[in-house]
């Protein structure tokens, strides 16, 4: 199928131009980081999901426990 005009047809997105400007540089591995969410998270323990927006789109795809806020 042919694209549409001034369709983007490959996009990419990075934070090196950020950091190089920035002189940002991270201080945490991600598995570290992981690693330390998830045991303050066993710590604080689960809290109830909060809906604060409604459902615009309501269709025969739209998952029962998104319907239902059964999470």
């Amino acid at each position: 199928m042919p694209g549409r005009p001034q369709e983007v047809k490959m996009a990419t997105c990075s934070a090196d131009k950020a950091r190089k400007l920035l002189g940002y540089k991270t201080k945490t591995k991600l598995d570290d980081g992981l690693n330390t969410m998830v045991d303050w998270i066993r710590q604080i323990g689960a809290r109830e999901l909060w809906y604060h927006l409604e459902i615009e789109i309501h269709a025969e795809s739209l998952p029962e426990t998104w319907a239902k806020k059964l999470m």
